[in-house]
């Protein structure tokens, strides 16, 4: 397991409030089946954390995109924070070898699973804007979210299905096509 003195090296980030960042690694299997520390768990950093980066993301993409509309705005801001991706953002910054899981979970793939790996960034990012702000959170976040949106923009992933539908067809067919329910 990784020591959070060795996270923080690797993350380039020194937090003032080191609590913060044990309670972002603590997983609730954890804390389940070691209630004698009375430690945290990271659900509620998670939900801060959550909202931080749609902030970011969405900041980020109103100065990338100056002359796109807020729907597409909102889909790309969706492709880029989901759990896949975050999850993609968490291993990148080793959180899946920080990540304090209780037994059971460890046995159960709990470090690779997906679902954990995202809410583990999402409570590293709250952590780190409550210990220091947003500014902090940015320079983590961002350059993340940068690799990230080039992928987004070049696969087309803020595109559901009916509307890649709706321009293939236009494109193709010089039709849009009718949906009956």
């Amino acid at each position: 397991m990784l020591a959070l003195d060795d996270l923080q090296d690797h993350l380039g980030i020194r937090f003032d409030n080191l609590e913060l960042l044990q309670r972002a690694m603590t997983h609730r299997s954890y804390v389940n089946e070691n209630m004698e520390l009375g430690l945290p768990d990271n659900q509620r950093l998670e939900f801060l954390g959550d909202a931080v980066l749609d902030f970011i993301a969405g900041e980020l993409l109103f100065h990338q995109f100056p002359d796109e509309q807020e729907g597409r705005l909102t889909r790309l801001r969706a492709a880029l924070v989901r759990t896949e991706t975050l999850a993609a953002f968490a291993e990148e910054c080793r959180l899946n070898e920080a990540l304090m899981l209780g037994r059971g979970e460890e046995e159960n793939g709990g470090r690779t699973r997906t679902s954990n790996l995202c809410d583990a960034f999402e409570a590293l990012v709250g952590a780190l804007y409550l210990d220091q702000g947003i500014e902090a959170a940015s320079r983590l976040a961002v350059p993340l979210l940068h690799s990230a949106l080039d992928d987004v923009v070049r696969n087309e992933m803020d595109k559901d299905a009916k509307s890649s539908l709706q321009e293939w067809s236009q494109r193709h067919l010089n039709t849009v096509p009718t949906y009956e329910t």
